[in-house]
């Protein structure tokens, strides 16, 4: 990690998770999406710590997907990243992408909006995001809204995720 990248580690904020949250599939009672949350995660995590649990403690749908996740943080939240990590047994390749709203997006196809944000398989840095380890990827701004969607999409297995947040970075000279 770079020296720039270790100053701004040292400054993120992981937001909290979702007041409320629902999706379009759950493979089953032990994979549901409140597992996406279900872990401690903090800066040290990020792009160290594997989240890629198959078991019961990941998110999954029943096949692969697209299935879209509907979270409320219950007010509004600004976001310039976010963390994510795969589960394991979800194919070879994984699409994710991002909506942020100021209206509900619960029981909303996410396909008929534009994403805020989009990603498949190998990250910028060339990262394998099926790895399962958890890592911060940036949005091109700073994204808002009250309600956030994910859709998941693969191509084997039950997708998913181990876990997933929001992260604030603050301003480039903003710290004191």
């Amino acid at each position: 990690m770079s020296a720039a990248q270790d100053a701004q580690a040292a400054t993120i904020t992981i937001l909290g998770g979702p007041t409320a949250i629902d999706a379009s599939s759950e493979f089953s009672g032990s994979f549901v999406a409140e597992n996406l949350f279900n872990n401690t995660v903090t800066e040290s995590d990020l792009g160290v710590t594997s989240y890629s649990q198959s078991g019961g403690e990941a998110y999954a749908g029943s096949g692969t997907g697209p299935f879209d996740v509907w979270m409320d943080f219950g007010s509004s939240v600004s976001a310039d990243a976010f963390a994510y990590a795969a589960r394991a047994g979800q194919g070879t390749s994984i699409t994710v992408a991002i909506y942020f709203s100021d209206s509900d997006l619960n029981g909303t196809d996410l396909s008929t909006l534009t994403a805020d944000y989009s990603m498949t398989s190998t990250d910028l840095a060339g990262n394998n995001l099926l790895d399962g380890v958890i890592r911060q990827y940036d949005f091109t701004g700073t994204e808002i809204g009250r309600y956030v969607g994910l859709r998941i999409t693969g191509n084997g297995g039950n997708v998913g995720g181990g876990e997933f947040r929001l992260i604030a970075v603050p301003e480039p000279g903003s710290l004191a």
